[in-house]
């Protein structure tokens, strides 16, 4: 199972820095780029939109403890 952590790249102990750190290298890494296809940016956007959502769940206190808290129990 993919977590929101696996995919910002960090471990479960990660500090706010430590993810801010990885959502900004993450999205320079998938920008989208008038280079590359509308296939390759729909696909860059896709995942640019899965790391907003999996960095609003981990900057905020309340939802992240909600976040840990639901999958401590699908482990």
């Amino acid at each position: 199972m993919i977590t929101v952590y696996d995919f910002l790249e960090v471990n479960e102990n990660a500090s706010k820095e430590e993810i801010e750190k990885a959502y900004q290298r993450l999205i320079l890494e998938y920008h989208t780029d008038p280079k590359l296809s509308d296939e390759e940016n729909k696909k860059s956007e896709l995942i640019l939109n899965k790391l907003k959502i999996a960095y609003e769940i981990l900057i905020d206190d309340e939802k992240r403890k909600k976040y840990d808290k639901d999958l401590a129990t699908k482990r």
